[in-house]
């Protein structure tokens, strides 16, 4: 039983282990990427207080788009000197009066995107007054602009939750819950449990987060799984078991849970119905089965055990016990954190290399086609697919001296390029899960 536990630790520790972004600068074109400039236009009528709404949507616009850097340029035409570029596209965005009142309230935005040297327009779109510090309104207009070019939703109106230990002190380590937008704005604590917060999950509608709380009760740990929810700003017990209770995820229509338990002796995955309470057995082995995730359908999921000696990726159909089990990886000493991409045809994980460090890699959800995404890059941790399969955030430790390591969450597309980090001095930053 000592060796399960051990075992189980250090697999535990995988998933263990301001606000400017600095995500990408606009660089020359690439042969595959859209150039489109940006032009902003106002009525004489509007007062100059309000140029703010103009600027605010093309610096949201630029920023928004160099996710997507190596498919898209948005270039800001007021700061071109010389010659302008040669552009696929012209964006002009006007903001026009509607009454005498000549307030914030009584402005709209009209944007108009013509395309060629004939600068036909193709596409437009009218925006009733916002608030320019309603950042979700704005990424709605760069999403509707993605659809235009993609016919795809973007991850402009996503939100990413992680953990920080900022609120620590030098007596105390404390891990709180944070969320944030998709750019790492909007940056809001969850909880302040003064404690340790491990594996946390957002729902697919994004207005629940589940997570473990580690206390401590003199020299035993005791893990809660607990429930957020993001519109009530309510925190809750749901599993208060004997031994672990953690790693969890949500099943695809939010009524579920995935997640490892440990109350019958050996740590185990299992299924449990939120509603009726009701567990039901997936993972029945000797070894310790841990940090389950599951595909879009629902008839695979991946799973970290011991069974070959070190925590390795092995697979299973969720709908019965022990189902179809398959090993999937066998790169470095051991795996940590396998997470599928939207379209379930592939997963990203972390892996102890040569190095000692973690590096990324990408696999086929049917064990073939190995792709390594980091090297001499730090260590690496903890990846998360965008909503949309194009991204990933994960975070990365540097290490500064021989005392002391940053650990920050990073952006990089699904092929291997890192765009940069998201957040810049707010403690050491893990666990990062990109929502729906």
């Amino acid at each position: 039983m000592n060796f399960k536990i051990s075992i189980f630790l250090m697999t535990l520790s995988f998933f263990v282990s301001a606000q400017e972004s600095t995500i990408v600068a606009v660089g020359d074109p690439t042969p595959d990427q859209t150039q489109v400039g940006i032009k902003t236009f106002s009525s004489k009528k509007i007062p100059v207080k309000l140029y703010k709404l103009l600027d605010s949507v093309k610096k949201t616009l630029i920023r928004d788009f160099s996710f997507y850097r190596k498919n898209f340029q948005l270039v800001d035409l007021t700061r071109v000197k010389g010659e302008a570029p040669a552009l696929d596209y012209l964006l002009e965005l006007t903001l026009l009066d509607l009454g005498p009142k000549k307030s914030v309230t009584s402005t709209y935005l009209q944007l108009n995107l013509k395309k060629g040297v004939e600068r036909k327009v193709v596409w437009s779109d009218k925006v009733n007054y916002f608030n320019p510090r309603d950042r979700q309104s704005l990424h709605r207009i760069s999403d509707k602009l993605y659809r235009f070019f993609t016919g795809s939703p973007s991850v402009f109106l996503s939100q990413i939750v992680f953990v920080s230990d900022r609120p620590s002190t030098r007596r105390k380590k404390i891990k709180e819950l944070y969320m944030m937008d998709f750019d790492g704005k909007n940056l809001r604590r969850l909880t302040r449990h003064r404690a340790m917060i491990i594996g946390p999950a957002i729902s697919p509608d994004k207005s629940k987060i589940v997570y473990t709380l580690i206390k401590n009760r003199g020299r035993i740990k005791r893990n809660e799984l607990r429930l957020y929810d993001v519109r009530t700003r309510r925190d809750r017990l749901i599993l208060g078991r004997k031994g672990i209770n953690s790693g969890a995820v949500f099943t695809h229509d939010g009524t579920g849970l995935y997640l490892s338990l440990s109350f019958q002796g050996n740590t185990e995955i299992y299924n449990y119905d939120l509603k009726t309470r009701r567990t039901r057995r997936i993972t029945k082995h000797f070894a310790v089965d841990v940090d389950p995730s599951i595909n879009n359908r629902e008839d695979q999921m991946a799973f970290l055990s011991s069974r070959s000696g070190s925590a390795m990726i092995y697979t299973l159909d969720p709908r019965s016990t022990e189902k179809d089990v398959k090993r999937i990886s066998f790169v470095g000493k051991f795996n940590a954190t396998p997470r599928f991409s939207p379209d379930g045809k592939e997963m990203i994980f972390s892996s102890w290399s040569e190095n000692n460090v973690f590096d990324l890699y990408r696999i086929n959800s049917n064990g073939t086609n190995l792709v390594r995404l980091t090297r001499s890059f730090g260590s690496n941790e903890s990846p998360s697919y965008a909503p949309d399969g194009q991204l990933v955030v994960f975070s990365s430790q540097r290490v500064l001296s021989s005392r002391k390591a940053v650990q920050n969450l990073y952006v990089m597309d699904r092929d291997d390029e890192i765009l940069g980090p998201i957040l810049e001095n707010f403690g050491n930053c893990i666990s990062p899960r990109w929502s729906k």
